[in-house]
């Protein structure tokens, strides 16, 4: 009997849903939680057409929603990319996070640019994350993928990298050569607005690297016409050094142009030691292990080059060392020697531009580490005010607050999944930035 009362009443709720106008179910499915616009998908094609629209996107109670979202914390798996493994802070339990979509759409777009030391042939590597956006490396080639609408698009060939070193990605620069302050204005005033960048461009003839004008280029990228079509839609910006005949370059994809522009140059004998850079206040971040330092890219010096080396702490820890944003602000973790499992984590102050030791990992927090294991608890990201910490080949993860200061162990997710993934990610779900990936051609996927 409570069967039937129970489908009864589910019939009842189905009637009244079709009764409803189709704005009403619109502004609905609006309301709802972003991780529950997954599950809508498969309802029914009607709810996957209105969640993929881009009108959707723009209703004021999913811009509130969305805002109030926490980033999440996500695995990998490099072989297949079927799925994400995410865990939502706000709901404090981990859900598995569908990129099926992406095998098809990438084999019919694939076509082979500059290799890259991050991604092996063959592989889907996430080189970076910001906004609800995605960079992907995959079989030499750079895409940028909004998995929440299904959409993807093919990034242009280099226009001299050889083989890609790191790369860095984000969709907000408050400073450095990113930055252009009002796109309604005129394209003269804009010129004004944006920081000079003397960008380095290759000599046909000599075969050297000259300087040319990159300033112009820039104010033309964000005077495109669809730059200014939706406010809430952000700029991304993907930046590579990658090795050429005679050293190292960097490379900065211009969204308005669709192209790369080459806007300096590095030594050949410095080894970075990340294949992804960290964008920090409109800079972005990386380690060097020759020469031993942080190299910072994006901030104009007095030798007319656009990077620096910042030095390390002076006790700085044994290998591996790894880099992480929180909050706006740079962290570097590394152990406390070579024969411990004790991190030490530093933090950045960019005004004095030096470093700021933390608290010291808790006595009981090391014990517990120790008898988990003795591997490689290097793996470590920034998520929302949490450093995550995982070790290789399990799905424990250790947080630190850096707000509150406080130690804790996430739930663990269901002994199903896979433990072979690669390192995390955060990842904001903004369905209010799927308009951004539009500056190029975009193509989408239906599960039907």
């Amino acid at each position: 009997m409570n069967d039937d009362n129970k489908d009864g009443e589910v019939e009842r709720q189905a009637l009244l849903w079709d009764m409803l106008p189709p704005e009403v179910k619109t502004n609905v499915l609006g309301w709802l939680p972003l991780r529950s616009l997954f599950r809508c998908r498969q309802v029914c094609k009607s709810w996957n057409s209105t969640i993929s629209s881009s009108s959707f996107v723009h209703f004021r109670s999913l811009l509130s929603s969305s805002a109030l979202n926490r980033p999440w914390l996500c695995f990998f798996t490099p072989k297949s990319f079927d799925f994400l493994l995410a865990f939502d802070f706000d709901a404090l339990s981990w859900f598995r996070f569908d990129m099926g979509f992406l095998s098809s759409m990438l084999s019919s777009t694939h076509i082979c640019s500059a290799p890259s030391t991050s991604a092996p042939c063959g592989l889907i590597w996430c080189t970076g994350s910001a906004s609800g956006l995605l960079l992907l490396d995959f079989c030499s080639s750079l895409y940028v993928s909004n998995p929440l609408n299904r959409s993807l698009i093919k990034l242009p060939p280099f226009k001299s990298i050889e083989v890609v070193v790191t790369q860095g990605f984000s969709t907000s620069h408050s400073r450095g050569i990113f930055t252009c302050e009002n796109t309604d204005e005129p394209t003269a005033s804009r010129q004004e607005t944006c920081s000079t960048w003397g960008s380095v461009g290759k000599n046909g003839e000599k075969g050297v690297l000259g300087s040319i004008n990159f300033k112009n280029a820039l104010a033309e990228s964000y005077s495109h016409e669809n730059m200014t079509r939706n406010s809430h839609s952000p700029h991304y910006c993907v930046i590579s050094i990658g090795k050429v005949k005679r050293g190292l370059v960097i490379e900065v994809f211009c969204v308005g142009r669709n192209s790369w522009e080459i806007v300096d140059s590095m030594p050949s004998w410095f080894i970075i030691t990340h294949d992804r850079m960290l964008e920090c206040d409109g800079l972005f971040y990386s380690l060097l292990s020759h020469p031993i330092g942080m190299l910072v890219i994006g901030d104009y010096v007095t030798e007319g080059t656009y990077w620096r080396i910042e030095s390390l702490p002076l006790n700085y820890g044994a290998e591996p060392r790894r880099l992480l944003t929180c909050q706006n602000s740079i962290y570097m973790v590394c152990r406390a020697d070579a024969y411990c499992n004790h991190f030490v984590i530093w933090e950045y102050q960019a005004v004095s531009k030096s470093w700021k030791k933390l608290q010291d990992m808790p006595d009981h927090i090391r014990e517990d580490i120790n008898c988990i294991s003795t591997s490689n608890w290097a793996d470590c990201v920034g998520v929302g005010w949490h450093i995550c910490f995982r070790s290789i080949g399990t799905l424990k993860v250790l947080t630190y607050n850096v707000r509150e200061g406080l130690w804790s162990w996430l739930p663990e997710p269901s002994p199903l999944y896979d433990t072979l993934f690669a390192r995390g990610i955060e990842f904001e779900p903004k369905l209010d930035y799927t308009q951004s990936l539009e500056y190029g051609i975009m193509q989408k996927s239906s599960p039907y």
